[in-house]
């Protein structure tokens, strides 16, 4: 089998083919100058294996976090290889490939890709396994997830004095592509380009109950985000339940959040709560929750309640950051075997 591995996502521009067991890499330093020397180099490699792109069995990009025209450059070739010949591509998280590397030199416990304002992307292990979390954290939060210990980074840091750097290795990059079961290429950037942050913070965020013709539009979000997705006709029926309500976050006419309250008598439960990716770390989530808090000083209900996994670390910040707590623990309840944590917010 052979996989092409591709990382225009940092200040170095990582290309590494993996033949048949064999790992060759090229390299090239300066962010600014990928979009001009990556095909050159491309082409150099598979020519020196004697290959084409045709020979590629499966494609491996890194999406980021990264510098916003380094990770177009990686994200639009692989995009392109794939429609020409056909072949699957997987998405790589940059802390991942980080955690991947940093691994082979000890144990990891926090992992951190530095974004724009002093902020960073930060990857936490738990149960030997990273946990990403979907907002950036300021330095005192880093400082205060990591117990003020080591922190693995690409680079030199010295805003942090337990900085470790990390160098690029082939191994690690290798592990981190068979690692990855993730096919979508969206692109995590160290920072939204400036048209995307104008979009967000200067529109005009409407939250609402939603209405039959916002099926479709939750549907799809749905459908991303969970394989055990609802379907439009599901949907109609929780319209159709008194106990059910459904609102919408909405966005210049697009829908790109919901939640799904059910009325449960003694307490309201968020059975679902879905943002889309591109709107994520603008706190459009917690605007969604307090929609349901909303709702039970409306209904005069004490408590608002959810489930979340134990595997998933950034939505248990959230919801404790939003004053949620765990009530109990239902082991081993999902299918990937990690537990359901029940967790409640008294309104």
């Amino acid at each position: 089998m052979n996989y092409l591995l591709i990382n225009t996502a940092n200040e170095e521009l990582v290309i590494t083919l993996f033949k048949n067991g064999e790992i060759k890499s090229c390299f090239e330093a300066g962010s600014k100058k990928h979009n001009e020397v990556f095909l050159p180099k491309l082409e150099e490699l598979l020519s020196n294996a004697n290959l084409t792109l045709d020979d590629i069995d499966e494609f491996g990009v890194v999406v980021g976090p990264g510098s916003f025209t380094g990770v177009r450059v990686g994200i639009a070739s692989v995009k392109a290889f794939k429609d020409v010949f056909n072949k699957p591509v997987r998405a790589i998280n940059n802390l991942q490939l980080l955690y991947e590397i940093a691994k082979l030199k000890g144990e990891v416990k926090t992992v951190a890709i530095e974004g724009s304002m002093n902020s960073y992307f930060v990857g936490q292990v738990e149960q030997d396994k990273l946990q990403i979390y979907e907002r950036n954290l300021s330095l005192d939060e880093l400082k205060q997830i990591s117990n003020n210990g080591k922190v693995f980074m690409f680079s030199n840091n010295y805003n942090y004095e337990n900085a470790e750097v990390v160098k690029f290795n082939e191994t690690g990059f290798v592990n981190a592509f068979m690692n990855s079961v993730n096919y979508d290429l969206t692109p995590i950037y160290y920072q939204l380009s400036q048209a995307q942050n104008d979009k967000i913070n200067h529109s005009n965020l409407i939250l609402r109950e939603a209405e039959m013709w916002d099926i479709k539009a939750i549907s799809e979000l749905d459908k991303i985000n969970f394989s055990n997705n609802w379907n439009e006709q599901m949907l109609e029926k929780m319209f159709i339940n008194r106990n059910t309500k459904i609102f919408v976050a909405e966005i210049d006419k697009q829908v790109v959040g919901f939640i799904v309250l059910e009325n449960e008598i003694d307490e309201i439960n968020v059975s679902r709560v879905v943002v889309d990716s591109e709107y994520r770390n603008h706190g459009i989530g917690g605007k969604l929750i307090n929609c349901g808090a909303e709702l039970c000083k409306t209904l005069k209900i004490a408590n608002l309640s959810l489930e979340v996994s134990s595997n998933n670390f950034t939505a248990k910040r959230l919801y404790e950051k939003l004053g949620f707590t765990m009530r109990r623990v239902r082991k081993s309840y999902y299918k990937d075997g990690s537990d359901a944590i029940e967790m409640v917010k008294r309104v």
